[in-house]
Parts: C-alpha cells; sequence; structure tokens
C-alpha cells in the first residue's frame, strides 16, 4: 500500500480547467460521479487529472454502486 503524496493531494483538488465538470476539483467529482473520474483518467493523456489512488477508489465506488445500486 503506498501513501498519497502532497502532489496527489493538490492534484486532486485543483480546479478541472476542461471538460463537463470545469471548475470543479477530481474530489468533489468523485462525490457524485466516480465513473466520470475514471473515465476521465484512463482517457485524459496529455493533461493531469487525478491522483491514482483517486482513481482506483472511484472504480471500486462504480463497482459497488453497478452491484447495489447504491453509493456507500
Amino acid at each position: 500500500m503506498s501513501s498519497v503524496t502532497q502532489a496527489e493531494i493538490e492534484l486532486d483538488h485543483t480546479p478541472l480547467t476542461f471538460g463537463r465538470y470545469r471548475g470543479q476539483t477530481p474530489d468533489e467529482i468523485s462525490e457524485h460521479d466516480p465513473a466520470y473520474l475514471v473515465w476521465m483518467f484512463d482517457t485524459v493523456k496529455n493533461r493531469p487529472t487525478c491522483s491514482r489512488t483517486l482513481r482506483d477508489n472511484c472504480a471500486a465506488d462504480k463497482e459497488y454502486i453497478k452491484r447495489h445500486g447504491e453509493p456507500l
């Protein structure tokens, strides 16, 4: 298990400058649309979007919602 770095924390709390959720932070987006954050991390290659830790947590949330139909 790796620890989250200060750079990752800052990235997760930096508002996006593009896309559907422009102006919101990845941390905010993870609360209401974890699937979008996973898609964004996996798709957007030329811009930093969020930390791998947040992406992986969102993937787990996405899978939980898929199986149970409700957020954690």
